[in-house]
């Protein structure tokens, strides 16, 4: 099984931001609201870079590049470099983080032959108000911003399996699940 997920790290890291103000977001963000394989995510104290860029990972009896979501901390001091020449811009929120969630996908690929599980979305609830940052397809480096939690809306699950399907080649089961991190 191929698990391309945050690490358990990582997920402490979101975690221990509940709480904090999620000050602003910075990126290269274009003309409908996506940003190219990394973004900066601006907290009180502290600000963590979200990456959705290519790993090498074993499958399909060899090795395939996908992207997949990863975060570390990183000086705010620093100004933000975007993974693509590009002119950044920076949105401020300014809300304290009541909760974060995480949206995964397990993709069963020929009944079991081949499985995946992936981390498809972070979602930050702030009292009335929520951001969500989404990925889409397996080789993508875009990451989609969106003011609301309905991911199924930005890449529902029959999106998924088309994208691993291979032209109909492949039959493709997807279990996606969404829980509190």
């Amino acid at each position: 099984m191929v698990n391309a997920t945050f690490t358990d790290e990582m997920k402490e890291l979101l975690a221990s931001m509940v709480g904090k103000r999620f000050v602003s977001y910075e990126c290269s963000k274009d003309s409908f609201s996506r940003a190219f394989g990394n973004m900066r995510i601006n907290f009180d104290g502290r600000s963590i870079e979200l990456t959705n860029e290519e790993q090498t990972f074993p499958l399909f009896d060899g090795e395939e590049d996908m992207t997949c979501f990863a975060c570390k901390v990183v000086d705010s001091k620093r100004p933000f470099e975007p993974d693509v020449v590009a002119e950044t811009t920076v949105t401020d929120v300014n809300k304290s983080i009541t909760s974060i969630e995480v949206v995964t996908d397990t993709i069963e690929v020929n009944n079991g032959e081949y499985s995946i599980v992936y981390d498809m979305a972070l979602i930050f609830h702030m009292g009335e108000s929520v951001l969500m940052v989404s990925r889409d397809t397996w080789f993508s480096e875009l990451i989609t911003i969106k003011e609301y939690d309905d991911y199924n809306q930005t890449f529902s699950v029959d999106d998924q399996k088309e994208s691993w399907s291979n032209d109909g080649e492949y039959k493709v089961n997807v279990r996606r699940v969404r829980k509190s991190i």
